[in-house]
């Protein structure tokens, strides 16, 4: 015969209060007892090895919710070591999950200041897709620096519909492999004049040979004679203008000078 205890003993046994095992009885931790015939509570074996699981997950730093997750129903029979392996499969899932986390934020922290955050955007892979990757291999930081440049495009709602117009290039350099090197060649010329004075001779040659490339690529007049009005545009530009060196910036203001001289970028 099983040796039955009532509320006040039980909760005395287990060193807790009466209001807390009938906490647990309102939030389905612990099952309703069976009552005595004067009808008290009465508890016994099983009820007393329920609490004991229930007070050493509580230690452990479980809510009471996930408790009553891991234990399920009190009335199915849960021994100590059912619960111990479900919860040490549990730890080592959320251990691998850190894990992992953690060796993607010792990669960031060890990149560069501008290069933190350094997920491939929507455009970018786009034009990866159609481009290929393999032009790129001998130009690791001529591919960083356009990568940087469709983040910025790509990471905020600026009101653009760029990426139509970026793959459309994508497709003709694509198809114009000789005019793609060109490309390549110049924004390498780009990234070298990144520390020179901003009145180096060869900052000028490099914007004559830009708007010489850029005029035979029909999409990129498309795209410069565009009669748009966007409030972002200073914002983006500022934003565009702080991946680039003063050099690159006085490249890029020789562009557009030479560009609209010659015509056919003109609005």
């Amino acid at each position: 015969m099983e040796i039955m205890i009532k509320i006040g003993e039980f909760a005395q046994l287990t060193g807790v209060t009466v209001k807390t095992v009938l906490h647990y009885h309102k939030i389905g931790l612990l099952a309703e007892p069976v009552r005595s015939p004067n009808g008290y509570r009465l508890y016994g074996a099983t009820e007393l090895h329920r609490l004991q699981v229930i007070k050493r997950l509580k230690a452990l730093g479980f809510s009471l919710e996930k408790i009553k997750d891991m234990l399920g129903d009190p009335a199915d029979s849960t021994t100590m070591r059912s619960v111990l392996e479900s919860l040490a499969r549990e730890l080592s899932s959320e251990i691998n999950t850190l894990q992992a986390r953690l060796e993607k934020v010792q990669k960031l922290l060890a990149a560069e200041p501008l290069l933190i955050l350094k997920e491939d955007t929507a455009t970018f892979q786009m034009v990866n897709d159609i481009i290929g990757t393999e032009h790129y291999e001998s130009y690791p930081d001529v591919r960083e620096k356009e990568r940087q440049i469709y983040e910025v495009l790509d990471s905020y709602e600026w009101g653009l519909n760029h990426q139509q117009y970026y793959v459309q290039l994508a497709e003709y350099l694509k198809d114009n492999p000789e005019v793609f090197q060109k490309l390549i060649k110049m924004n390498e010329r780009l990234v070298a004049i990144a520390d020179l004075p901003e009145d180096a001779q060869e900052i000028d040659e490099l914007a004559r040979d830009c708007v010489r490339i850029l005029k035979c690529i029909p999409i990129i007049e498309t795209m410069c004679s565009l009669e748009t009005v966007n409030p972002f545009d200073p914002l983006l530009n500022e934003m565009l203008s702080s991946l680039l060196t003063p050099a690159q910036m006085k490249f890029c203001e020789l562009s557009l000078q030479y560009s609209r001289e010659t015509g056919p970028f003109n609005k």
